[in-house]
């Protein structure tokens, strides 16, 4: 099934840094016999790689020091256990980057001989690797030390086979792989203006560039792909749209920024060859078209564009249309306004962007047995059911690894469809059910370009249970080190609190959160305003309210969590008014340290929430809050904290 998706994207980068080893809270002895590793370049610092039961782990060694006899937490770090990984595949332990030096320890797949770093393809950096001091299956992988002086300018880590062929390349500016060096070859700067503009006297501009990142294939591992990047700035605030490999089938590429004052929102849109309009529909229901210009240099036909909204401007959905005024790509958002920073603005931005994931098309299938169909088109798989593929749906640069693999959920007739492609040297894909129990897919080998490289998981699961979680064996039984969901777990205790809480609304469904037992409620989570418990799931809780606004009839709506049944909630208007509230009493089992009950109050359409107000036995909370009156703005839904931000 195609997903669409919201991310929230914030300027702290450090949160997407991968958690590939642990920090450590005591000493670990170092054995004696521990090897001292150095690394390529001569940086003064060597490492000492061994095992503490099944675990690998590193420490570094100053040059000429006495040799450390217990691993401490600022002297390096393990691996949490052994990983499984596959012929290529690559877990960092830890990587130091200070005093002039670089180091870098991994684990890699037992097929990797030789590690290099590049930098516009000349070799900066090489090692071969070694044997990892691991007991039993284990002892297969392999293992580098990796140092060179800093900084260190690089665009590709190549892992390469006892041939010394690259077999797999990462690009080190890929957030995923932020771990392999904290030194790469800056990008490419925001290239030339595509668009400039003031808004309430502060000037602005939109730029375009072209970006060359790794897109590797099974064939060609260190390919790079030219994708198109808009960027926006308005003074220390503004962010980057880019096109990603994969993205084909989506016609209209959607980025909703945050800036400072007094441009506080922006739409940024990358639109497709077939797209000759995009329409942003705000919450006032006033269509604003999204001026378009072409990118120079792409290939593909790429638009760039720019919408400056400023603050109290909800947004309902953006709509792509073709040349005859047709719909394209329709992308709901119901995203809430934007407001100037109590405090002043420090320039982080953060944005909502779109992207999709998946083989498998929307909608459902009959009842199985389902036959997969596979195509190559260009350097793509495109796989689709029961039917020939229809470009560029469905399609899919095969995964060269099983970190780069997603299955895929699509509902049918008398249960769901897994499907998705795998590297040829999975030997199975193990399927978690819910409710217990699995289901073992054997991957079948594809034909054409990719045979020998790809194979492709496709199975039908009938039955009620969902196919909540996943897999990845190797010929040995092992499980690969990726794991990954699919079909969100049915929610327990599910409970109708209010089921009409005014004309238009939806029912208000609270339900407990899945793995979370009954003496460890901490999870509950509460559906607002709709009847789709699993889609539509905010955290239920003192700290945080759901502020839901309809169009028809205009109503706002909060609610949140109340720590005892007998606190009520309330909401000041800017008119001086307040409209007091309701309390609805949660089940026992649904209960949790901060939430007893819901509070939930309607605002009629003129009312504009200034306050919001809990009313408990020992006093009154107030927090201040910045919507504007559902008359003014409609159609989306939000989430906040005390103080209303």
């Amino acid at each position: 099934m195609l997903h669409r998706c919201l991310v929230l994207v914030v300027a702290a980068i450090c949160a997407l840094l991968p958690a590939a080893a642990r920090a450590q809270t005591g000493v670990i002895p170092i054995p004696a016999d521990a090897p001292t590793i150095p690394g390529w370049w001569d940086s003064g610092q060597e490492a000492i790689v061994f095992a503490d039961g099944q675990r690998l782990c590193a420490a570094f060694h100053d040059v000429g020091a006495p040799r450390p006899t217990t691993l401490t937490p600022d002297g390096g770090d393990c691996l949490d256990a052994a990983p499984v990984l596959g012929p290529f595949g690559r877990r960092v332990i830890v990587v130091r980057d200070d005093d002039g030096r670089y180091v870098e320890i991994a684990v890699v797949g037992a097929a990797t001989a030789v590690v290099q770093l590049r930098q516009a393809g000349a070799v900066v950096a090489r090692v071969a690797t070694r044997a990892a001091p691991l007991p039993g299956p284990a002892a297969a992988l392999r293992f580098y030390v990796l140092t060179a002086p800093s900084p260190l300018a690089i665009d590709e880590l190549a892992l390469l086979d006892t041939f010394e062929t690259v077999q797999r390349a990462l690009d080190p500016a890929d957030p995923r792989e932020h771990a392999s060096t904290t030194r790469y070859v800056p990008r490419p700067g925001p290239g030339p203006v595509l668009r400039r503009g003031t808004f309430h006297g502060t000037s602005w501009t939109l730029r375009t560039r072209l970006g060359h990142p790794i897109v590797g294939t099974p064939l060609v591992p260190e390919r790079r792909a030219a994708l198109a990047c808009a960027t926006f700035a308005a003074g220390r605030t503004g962010g980057e749209l880019c096109d990603q490999p994969g993205r084909d089938a989506e016609q209209v590429l959607v980025d909703l920024g945050k800036a400072c004052s007094p441009i506080d929102a922006y739409v940024s849109v990358l639109a497709r060859r077939a797209v000759h309009r995009v329409v942003v529909l705000d919450g006032a229901g006033r269509r604003r078209t999204v001026p378009l210009s072409v990118v120079p240099g792409d290939a593909d036909g790429l638009r760039a564009g720019v919408l400056v909204l400023g603050a109290g401007i909800a947004i309902r959905r953006v709509d792509g249309l073709g040349a005859d005024g047709r719909l394209v790509d329709r992308l709901p958002y119901g995203a809430a306004p934007a407001y100037p920073e109590r405090g002043g603005c420090l320039g982080a931005a953060s944005s909502i962007i779109t992207y999709a994931v998946g083989l498998v098309g929307s909608g459902q299938l009959g009842a199985g047995p389902h036959t997969p169909h596979l195509a190559d088109v260009g350097e793509r798989l495109c796989v689709a059911i029961d039917r020939a593929p229809r470009p560029p749906a469905g399609c899919a640069i095969p995964p060269t690894d099983a970190s780069d693999v997603t299955l895929d959920t699509t509902p049918t007739a008398n249960g769901r469809y897994v499907v998705g492609l795998v590297p040829a040297w999975v030997a199975l894909a193990r399927l978690t059910l819910e409710g217990g129990g699995h289901r073992d897919v054997v991957p079948m080998p594809v034909t054409g370009q990719y045979a020998g490289t790809t194979a492709l998981v496709a199975a039908d699961v009938p039955g009620a249970r969902r196919v909540i979680g996943y897999q990845l064996l190797d010929a040995a039984g092992r499980a690969l080190d990726h794991l990954d969901a699919l079909e969100t777990p049915t929610r327990r205790h599910r409970r109708t609190l209010f089921a009409h809480a005014a004309p238009g609304l939806g029912p208000i469904v609270a339900a407990l959160a899945p793995g979370v037992t009954a003496a460890d409620k901490a999870y509950t989570r509460a559906t607002v305003l709709s009847a789709d418990v699993d889609t539509q799931c905010q955290p239920l809780g003192f700290a945080w309210f759901t502020a839901a606004v309809v169009c028809a009839p205009r109503r706002l709506v909060l609610v949140g969590g109340l720590r005892h049944t007998t606190d009520r909630l309330a909401v000041r208007t800017a008119s001086g008014r307040t409209v007091a509230g309701r309390t609805l009493k949660l089940p026992a089992a649904l209960r949790t340290s901060d939430a007893a009950a819901i509070g939930v109050v309607v605002l009629p359409a003129d009312a504009t929430p200034r306050t919001l107000l809990r009313r408990r036995v020992d006093g009154t909370l107030s927090s201040a809050l910045q919507l504007p009156a559902a008359r003014e703005q409609c159609g989306y839904r939000t989430v906040l904290s005390p103080d209303g931000r």
